[in-house]
């Protein structure tokens, strides 16, 4: 019994010790499964010699607000190494390197805020089990952070996750498992962020409120959002702004909540969406909503405009046609809604005109921008081709080129008999005829614009024979390359929608076509339009230019061009930088062009070597760069004496090899400017008196007068400070004995710059002490023509005492570098020349005399008492 009753107590004793660690083991388990859900840390990787406010050897983890209590493991061994931590932690590791760390305990969120080290954090590696409270500014600013985590992180406390992402360039993070259910805040989250085009199209964002800025500049972003709610949004404004690659179908989306969309699609250049079906009936903002968006073509007519309060550019420089445009006018008139401006540049009418008139004159609407533009006869744009002329395409083929994205639907006639072969061609083409030979060709319907870029089959196109009824959006390097191209249209092209002509016939060598009715008057940039179109001489005098920003380069090297452009309204341009570079014939009258807004001038008459127009009132206060602007214009002769120059800082080869280039330019203020180099260089008739200047900041004077065979003026009075580079500066040009003298003199008194090589061509002097003075204080080279044999006697220096200390003579030079009370009694002091060192004040008492039988250069001051007597026989 007993042994029975032990061997049972034994059993259980067994059973229950069993028992026990199994449930021990089991809670144990249990524990370890929620510690280490608890503890999954946040882990990032960072570069500590990445541009930061902690040292380079440093990192610092950015914190805002409360509720932080959280342990940090430096080196990621699986040791934490800082506990309890409350707000940001600065940790230096000695040596500059990449480092992983980790973040475990309650952090509720990071704030870079756009700046301590927000450069230095490359990657998240893991998002870990951290209950993030707020993503507001998280990672702004962050430009190299990228993303290795294949985890989500746990956002259930998250509302606003604004500003997340603004100017993160590298990243491109897996978000699609994203839960954003609870947030209610987008604004700003992905602006800036270059590189996001991650699948975030299963987001719940029913309880966002607000998403103005969101993909704003994400220009690779093209995401599937079609099936987001949207429908607690109140703000949108600039939400896809600059988001150029963008084309989600968003047609479904519910905005009736939406205030504001101004802005929202400005410069999206891909996007075209049927949005025709928006609610749009409580939104207020509407401006830019469509501002260069040109690819963006639907009709808009059934848009409740009713709350709307601006409409400024909305629809200006998009891609919307003459039909869609028509449609939206006659929808929006039949509202009866008042007092609205509308922008539409570039938009063309025709069928809407009445309900246009209706909305000005009977709702007192604003239109501006649009154009009437009814076709009777729609027609084509025909050109000829060459398949033989070398191109991409094979000998008996050509390719019609166009420039990718939205703005195509045509219709191809390849043989121009007036029966079209193919249809609805949204790109460019290739069509092989059989046989090489000489093709004419029509197109009609939707094309933007042709597009050789200087490649592709630029030297097969050899005629435009009409330019049609095709309205023209895109004009930039259209005939870019095409030397063989010419015309012989008697049209002229539709290019209202047109606001870039830059390199339109760049290298088009053959081009003299009569352009002269072209409607120009929207085109914003005309840079390198005709450079090198060495044929082009066409009369442009009547062109609407008052909209042109940019006229760099335009007539390039068109040799033969000599327009009468007096008439031009050149007000808004503000780069002319070769703008007549090398046009060699041209010399019209520009003497009436407003250039006030002009900043950059550079090499504009490079090589105009006929033009000498009278530009001597022209307002150039806001030009910053002068170099080579008359370089080798070598009939280029004005009086530019009233010209506001204080802006310029390089002048450089300004007017070299100007070669009869005279003015008066004494009363320049050239302050500003840093390099002068090759300045006059070959200037050979310049002999202007420029002994004023205040050259005090240029840096560069090498080969400024060199060959400026008149050029000879005291610069004794510039101070050449910070020039470091004075190498051929009068090569080939000699100064007079007094103006080098003064020069040497002058410069001797100043700090120079050290181991500077002076060339002053073939200039001799006799102020030999200030030249060597000059060599052993500043270790100079100065290479002259040596010491003129008609010197006066050697110089004496006076630093202090009286004259005892060595009284000079009428064959003694003496500099005054100590201030000096003659106190002589009435006697007499006789000497060469006199130099008075700057803040020196030399004093002649009554009935003392100071002869001179050379010249006295006064820097600083002599004082003669009553009937004292200063006498120069100079």
């Amino acid at each position: 019994m007993n042994t029975t009753v032990t061997t049972a107590r034994n059993s259980f004793r067994q059973d229950s010790h069993s028992m026990l660690k199994s449930r021990i083991l089991v809670l144990a388990i249990h524990i370890f499964v929620v510690y280490s859900g608890f503890t999954q840390p946040f882990i990032t990787t960072w570069k500590t010699d990445k541009p930061g406010v902690s040292s380079p050897t440093s990192i610092t983890i950015p914190t805002a607000g409360g509720g932080y209590n959280y342990d940090v493991d430096w080196d990621n061994d699986g040791t934490y190494d800082q506990f309890g931590i409350t707000g940001s932690a600065t940790h230096d590791y000695l040596v500059a390197g990449t480092y992983t760390i980790r973040i475990q305990g309650a952090f509720p969120g990071i704030n870079f805020n756009n700046g301590g080290d927000k450069q230095k954090i490359l990657a998240i590696e893991q998002w870990g089990g951290i209950s993030w409270a707020n993503m507001a500014n998280a990672f702004w600013g962050a430009k190299n952070l990228t993303s290795n985590a294949s985890d989500s992180p746990d956002l259930s406390g998250v509302t606003n996750m604004a500003n997340m992402f603004i100017g993160a360039n590298a990243f491109n993070g897996d978000l699609s498992g994203w839960d954003v259910s609870t947030v209610t805040n987008m604004i700003n989250m992905f602006l800036d962020a270059t590189s996001f085009n991650g699948d975030i199209s299963t987001w719940n964002v029913s309880n966002v409120n607000y998403m103005s800025d969101m993909f704003h500049l994400a220009s690779a972003f093209n995401g599937d959002l079609s099936a987001w709610d949207v429908s607690n949004v109140e703000d949108m404004m600039y939400m896809f702004k600059g988001a150029t690659a963008f084309n989600g179908d968003i047609s479904a989306w519910d905005v009736g909540q939406v205030l504001n969309m101004s802005n929202m699609f400005e410069k999206a250049r891909s996007f075209n969406a049927n949005i025709s079906a928006w609610d749009v009936a409580n939104v207020a903002g509407l401006q830019f909503m469509f501002f260069e968006a040109n690819a963006f073509n639907q009709n808009l007519k059934d848009w409740d405009i009713g709350s709307a309060t601006s409409m400024s550019l909305m629809l200006s420089y998009s891609g919307l046609s003459a039909a869609n445009y028509d449609s939206t006018l006659i929808g929006w008139e039949s509202q009866g809604v008042s007092n609205l401006s509308l922008g539409a540049l570039g938009r063309i009418y025709c069928e809407g005109d009445s309900a246009r008139n209706s909305l000005i004159n009977t709702y007192g609407w604003t239109i501006s921008g649009d154009i009437l533009a009814c076709f009777p006869v729609s027609s084509a744009f025909v050109s000829t081709w060459n398949t033989n002329n070398p191109g991409t395409s094979d000998s008996s083929s050509i390719t019609i080129p166009t420039l990718g994205g939205n703005g195509y639907n045509y219709d191809v006639d390849w043989n121009n008999d007036g029966t079209f072969d193919e249809f609805g061609i949204t790109g460019e083409i290739t069509h092989d005829f059989g046989v090489a030979g000489t093709y004419t060709i029509g197109i009609q319907g939707i094309f933007a614009g042709i597009y050789f870029n200087n490649g592709g089959d630029k030297q097969k196109i050899v005629a435009i024979e009409q330019w049609g009824t095709i309205v023209w959006n895109r004009m930039s390097k259209a005939f870019y390359g095409a030397i063989n191209l010419t015309s012989n249209a008697i049209d002229t092209p539709f290019l209202a929608a047109v606001t870039d002509m830059s390199f339109m016939f760049y290298g088009a060598a053959s081009f003299n076509g009569d352009i002269s009715g072209w409607d120009v008057s929207n085109v914003i940039n005309m840079s390198s339009m005709f450079t090198n179109a060495s044929t082009f001489n066409q009369d442009l005098g009547n062109w609407d230019v008052a909209n042109v920003t940019n006229m760099r380069g335009m007539f390039q090297s068109a040799t033969p061009f000599n327009a009468n452009l007096s008439n031009w309204n050149v007000s808004k341009v503000t780069n002319m930088s070769f703008m007549f570079f090398g046009a060699n014939n041209f010399n019209s009258n520009l003497s009436a062009w407003d250039v006030a807004q002009v900043t950059n001038m550079s090499y504009m008459f490079y090589l105009a070597s006929t033009f000498d127009g009278n530009i001597s009132t022209w307002n150039v206060g806001k030009v910053t760069t002068m170099s080579n602007m008359f370089n080798r214009a070598s009939n280029f002769n004005q009086d530019l004496s009233s010209w506001n120059v204080a802006m310029v800082s390089d002048m450089r080869s300004m007017f070299q090899m100007a070669s009869v280039f005279n003015s008066n330019l004494n009363s320049w203020n050239v302050a500003k400017v840093i390099n002068m180099s090759n300045m006059f260089n070959r200037a050979s008739d310049f002999s202007g008196d420029i002994r004023s200047w205040d050259v005090s900041k240029v840096t560069n004077m090498s080969l400024m007068f060199a060959i400026a065979l008149n050029f000879d003026q005291n610069l004794g009075g510039w101070i050449v400070s910070k020039v470091n580079n004075m190498q051929f500066m009068f090569s080939g040009t000699e100064l007079s004995l007094p103006n080098y003298d003064s020069l040497l003199i002058g410069w001797s008194t100043q700090s120079l710059f050290s181991n500077v090589q002076f060339h002053a061509g073939s200039s001799v002097y006799c102020a030999d002490s200030a030249r060597q003075s000059i060599i052993d204080s500043f270790n100079w080279t100065i290479l002259d023509g040596g010491l003129s044999p008609n010197c006066g006697p050697p110089t004496t220096t006076y630093t202090s005492g009286s004259w005892d200390n060595g009284a000079p003579d009428s064959n003694t030079e003496v500099i005054f570098a100590d201030n000096y009370d003659t106190q002589l009694d009435g006697g007499s002091i006789e000497a060469y020349s006199v130099i008075v060192n700057p803040n020196i004040q030399v004093i002649i008492n009554s009935n003392d005399s100071l002869n001179v039988s050379n010249d006295i250069l006064i820097k600083g001051i002599i004082t003669v008492k009553l009937l004292g007597h200063v006498t120069t026989n100079y």
